[in-house]
């Protein structure tokens, strides 16, 4: 993720949840990665 801020200025107990709420308001860009396999 691209965030628009330095720090999302969470406390160091803020569960993943919290984390990822605040990440997405702030969110500028994303992007996703998919590999595939085959032999």
């Amino acid at each position: 993720h691209a965030l628009g801020t330095e720090t999302l200025e969470l406390d160091e107990d803020a569960t993943p949840t919290t984390v990822a709420f605040n990440a997405l308001f702030n969110t500028l860009a994303r992007a996703t990665l998919t590999v595939t396999f085959q032999r």
